[in-house]
């Protein structure tokens, strides 16, 4: 019975402690085993931590600790602590399911059996966050206002009724030049100067009548110095105490004052560059705009005709008015306007220009509108951010403008957490405190994804060092502003492992973009000037350090970060030029005119460039030169290409010249030959030499037009190799026969030099022969009588090499490079050679690269000889067949009797071809134009027609088809005797109906034979 009853209460109290475990919900009641597995979950615990039974039964109560916790140890050393004193405490941070985290209050128990053995763990925990938060708000509310007091930027200081200091922070201290035990001794008026005494008891009184006063005001320092401060002052900050807060905008004004000198010698700088420009015709209403005009506008300049209305309609509706006000005005008699207003351009974006215009005025009203535009959107942008953060300023409900003081507290995993964060967040970042608090992602996910590493290392310093934190750095705002943000604050760390981080947040972008907006100016313009190549320099006078941008430093050969003085500027000048453009700048200076110049820079590698310096003095109003400013452009090129004119033109002057003398000169034999013909009538061996000495003359006319022709034919493709296999030996006897009268006339010895064994080439045998004809003619010409020739050739690899040396006049090394250019002639040569055009080598080079060969030219110098070097490939095997009859291997065929018809408007020329055709025993009728051709052809009945292409009535080519269409029961022989000899001309003349083509002057020999052997088309 005793048993049972015992038994019984057993039960009893199980189900009491169950129902307990139950029904109480603000108590987490759980049981663990030794290994930290949970054994049993109360519905307080399941309401606390977020597990169901389910989910955690058999699960290590490791999962509601911490992570900084499990990774410290944390629970098991609880378990151990239960073990060694009986009870563990557990004071901590947890974690529910949710990853929310709460402070408990709980303890832990150990659990043996009636044999002593441990068979596991009771824990009891409570929720007590908000009790920890209130006691945590509590400890730090008076470590925040101390917080706030020492570390803010701005000058905090606390006064009497009668005006005298009872406390200041370190930034007062700092900004008057005190310890602070020495200004608690002062009062408003000792930092007041004497000049400003009156104005000061009197603001004084106001500001005690008022409670509230802001503005500027100066103090004096204890050094004597004085500052501008702007300030805020609230009376009764606390009874009897009265709070000021200032700041030290002295900097400002000198940063106000230098863009206000950038600004200007921006201005200058811009009617310099003419940036953005157009025009417009204001009676026909044409409009012209520069390429950077369309850039800035953003339209494509292969697309859009540019008019006045179509400007208008890139201007929003809202600004139009104000353009159109502006614009009126001008044109009514203002003449000149300027006016900022947006353009949207045809992809949507906006940009905000400024634009400047003046009208020039005629006898009946505007003639011409002209001005520029300049994208100023930038500036705009940063006005309106500047008036933005101005109007917080002046919208701050408390003490602290563009600021706010906060408690950040960082896990050591990363996790962060603001505890507080004062009001002043949302006027800086846009976020409400409400908001950072919840999230603090939501204000340090705004920080500037550049300014982030930085940021962090400051952090990382501050922590390791134990030091406070001061670190400026850039913030979006929620509205997507870039702002920038001074931080100052101070580590401390819980024995949590937190972090904790207590300070104040300050907006500085005022102060950033004031210190910058000087610079950015400055920037912007180079941005412009470097786009087009532009130089842009400024020279504070008297001169001293000079300042260039990178393209001026270019210019003149120097790094872009070499200082500059004036001397730098002189030194670097070409010594021709320096005392010229010392005169020029000087000029400008004194008379007040413009300087415009080019000289030549040399660089530290010798190289020199041709420089254009534009630029112009500007002078204060007391009439002083304060700077001397302007642009640079590198115009090397031009100079270079005008210089290269010069010497084409100077290098053609020559040629013709030549080509005058060299004309002259077989024309004076040929005069001289007809008079002897005249003269020496019954004297046949006269009249032999003569003929011999012109007909000698008109070939060296002959050559000297084909080659001519050739050069010209080579230099535009024209010309073609009539290839076929080849014997060296063959092409080096015809050159040596063609060259040899020269030759034997100088008195030279020639000696040639061929392989033993056969060399077979793939070439043109005629140009070849040609090109080895032109090198041994002019080593004949250019050396002395009496002299050395040596042809040589033999095989190298693939290849064969052809040289032909002299013991010549030689030639001096500068000239051995232009050797081969047309027209090229050397002036010691010219002195002594039997004549020539400069075209020879020409040629030469142009058939040996046709030939997929190259010439060289070698000389020791003038007196020591010349050696020209031709190599030329070898073709592969020779394909197999018979070789090739030569075509005058058969005896001339006997000459018979024609009927020709001569037609040529030259009748000298047409009479002495008849006269000639006669004595060669044909019967032969002269015409004098394609009319009278045409018309002698229906009664003649020539045989064979030789007809002049450019004749009057008629041309050749119109003749001849008209000849052929009588002749339709007959066969005549056209043939065209012309001075046009080119591919295309021989090609029409086949398409007209001609059957032959010839060149004038036409060799009688090459005449008899067409006469004997051609036959007509059809």
């Amino acid at each position: 019975m005793i048993e049972q009853g015992q038994s019984e209460r057993a039960a009893w109290e199980g189900e009491m402690f169950r129902l307990l475990a139950e029904n109480v919900l603000d108590y987490a009641i759980f049981v663990v085993d030794p290994h930290r597995h949970i054994l049993s979950w109360s519905k307080g615990a399941e309401h606390l931590l977020g597990f169901t039974e389910a989910e955690i039964l058999g699960r290590q109560c490791d999962c509601f600790f911490t992570p900084e916790d499990v990774r410290a140890g944390v629970p098991q050393r609880e378990l151990d602590e239960a073990l060694r004193t009986g009870r563990g405490d557990d004071d901590r941070w947890h974690q529910r399911k949710d990853g929310t985290r709460f402070w408990a209050s709980g303890a832990v128990t150990p659990l043996r059996d009636e044999g002593g053995r441990l068979r596991g763990f009771a824990k009891i925990m409570r929720d007590r966050t908000d009790l920890k938060r209130a006691q945590d708000e509590l400890a730090a509310s008076r470590k925040r206002l101390q917080a706030l007091f020492d570390n803010t930027l701005d000058a905090v200081l606390l006064a009497d009724d009668r005006g005298r200091y009872v406390d200041a922070n370190a930034a007062a201290c700092t900004l008057l030049g005190y310890g602070r035990d020495e200004l608690l001794r002062l009062g408003v008026a000792d930092v007041t100067p004497a000049a400003n005494a009156d104005a000061g008891r009197a603001a004084w009184a106001a500001f005690l009548r008022d409670g509230r006063q802001e503005g500027e005001f100066t103090v004096r320092r204890k050094d004597g110095a004085t500052a501008v401060v702007e300030f805020r002052a609230v009376a009764n900050a606390q009874p009897g105490l009265h709070l000021s807060v200032l700041r030290d905008v002295t900097e400002r004004g000198r940063v106000r004052a230098a863009l206000e000198q950038s600004e200007a010698r921006l201005a200058g700088a811009q009617r310099i560059a003419g940036v953005g420009s157009w025009e417009v015709d204001w009676p026909t209403q044409r409009v012209r705009w520069s390429a950077e005009t369309y850039r800035l506008l953003g339209v494509d300049p292969a697309a859009y005709e540019p008019t006045v209305e179509g400007y208008l309609a890139l201007v929003p509706d809202e600004d139009r008015p104000a353009v159109l006000r502006a614009r009126d005005a001008a044109l009514a008699g203002a003449a000149a306007y300027r006016v900022d207003h947006r353009v949207v351009r045809p992809d949507g974006s906006v940009r905000w220009v400024s634009e400047q215009a003046e009208v020039e005025f005629g006898p009946g009203g505007p003639v011409r509108v002209f001005g520029t535009v300049l994208d100023v959107t930038d500036r705009v942008r940063a006005g309106e951010a500047l008036r933005a953060s101005e109007e917080r300023l002046r919208t701050l409900s408390d003490n602290l403008p563009d600021g706010a003081v906060y408690q950040a507290v960082a896990a050591p995993g990363g996790g962060r957490r603001f505890a507080f964060i004062s009001a002043g967040v949302e006027r800086v970042f846009g976020v409400t405190p409400a908001e950072a608090a919840a999230d603090a992602a939501a204000l340090y996910g705004l920080v500037h994804e550049d300014d982030r590493d930085r940021l962090a290392a400051a952090e990382a310093a501050a922590l390791r060092d134990n030091a406070p934190f001061d670190c400026e750095f850039r913030s979006r705002t929620r509205g997507g502003d870039v702002r920038w943000v001074h931080c100052r604050s101070a580590p401390r760390r819980l024995p949590t492992g937190e972090t904790v981080w207590e300070g104040i947040v300050m907006d500085v972008t005022a102060r950033r973009r004031s210190e910058r907006e000087a610079q950015v100016h400055r920037d912007r313009l180079d941005l412009v000037v470097n786009s087009v190549d532009i130089g842009l320099w400024y020279c504070d006078l008297p001169f001293g350090e000079l300042v260039w941008n990178a393209k001026v430093k270019e210019h003149f050969g120097l790094p872009p970060d070499a200082d500059v003085t004036i001397d730098t500027f002189y030194d670097r000048l070409h010594p021709a030029d320096r005392e010229r453009t010392r005169g020029a700048i000087e000029a400008s200076i004194r008379d007040r005119t413009g300087y415009d110049i080019e000289y030549r820079t040399v660089g530290p590698d010798g190289r020199e460039r041709w420089v254009r310096a534009i630029g112009r003095t500007f002078y204060a109003p007391s009439g002083e030169p304060v700077s001397f400013d302007g642009v640079t452009v590198d115009v090397t090129q031009r100079v270079r290409q005008e210089e290269a004119l010069k010497d084409a033109d100077r290098r053609k002057d020559e040629f013709l010249a030549t080509l005058a003398h060299e004309l002259r000169n077989p024309l004076a034999p040929l005069r001289n030959g007809l008079q002897i013909l005249r003269l020496s009538r019954g004297d046949a061996a006269a009249a032999d030499r003569a003929m011999g000495m012109m007909d000698r003359q008109l070939g060296q006319m002959v050559h000297l037009v084909d080659d001519l022709l050739d050069v010209s034919r080579i230099t535009r493709g024209k010309l073609h190799l009539r290839r076929d296999r080849v014997e060296l030996a063959a092409v080096v006897r015809n050159a040596v026969e063609a060259s040899r009268p020269l030759v034997e006339a100088a008195g030279h010895r020639l000696a040639v030099s061929l392989p033993p064994e056969p060399v077979h080439l793939d070439a043109d045998p005629t140009r070849l022969a040609q090109v080895l004809s032109n090198l041994l003619t002019n080593a004949a010409k250019y050396t002395e009588r009496g002299g050395d020739i040596r042809l040589a050739a033999e095989r190298r690899g693939d290849g064969v090499v052809v040289s032909v040396r002299d013991t010549g006049i030689g030639i001096a090394a500068e000239h051995l490079p232009r050797l081969f250019e047309m027209f090229s002639q050397v002036d010691s040569a010219l002195e002594r050679s039997p004549g020539g055009l400069g075209i020879g080598l020409a040629l030469v080079r142009g058939l040996v690269e046709m030939h997929g060969g190259t010439v060289e030219a070698r000389s020791e110098g003038r007196g020591r000889g010349s050696e020209f070097v031709v190599r030329l490939p070898l073709p592969g095997d020779p394909p197999a067949g018979p070789a090739r009859a030569d075509d005058d291997s058969g005896p001339a065929a006997a000459r018979p009797r024609r009927r020709v018809l001569v037609a040529d408007d030259n009748r000298d020329a047409a009479d002495s071809l008849a006269e000639m055709l006669r004595l060669f025993g044909h019967e032969v009728h002269a015409a004098h134009d394609g009319r009278e051709a045409v018309e002698a052809a229906a009664w003649f009945r020539p045989e064979v027609a030789l007809l002049d292409i450019g004749m009057p009535r008629l041309n050749g080519y119109e003749a001849a088809r008209l000849i052929r269409e009588q002749a339709d029961r007959r066969r005549v022989v056209l043939v065209a005797v012309t001075g046009w000899g080119q591919e295309d001309d021989r090609r029409r003349g086949a398409e007209a109906g001609f059957d032959a083509h010839l060149t004038k002057p036409v060799a009688p020999a090459d005449l008899d034979r067409l006469l004997t052997g051609l036959t007509p088309q059809g």
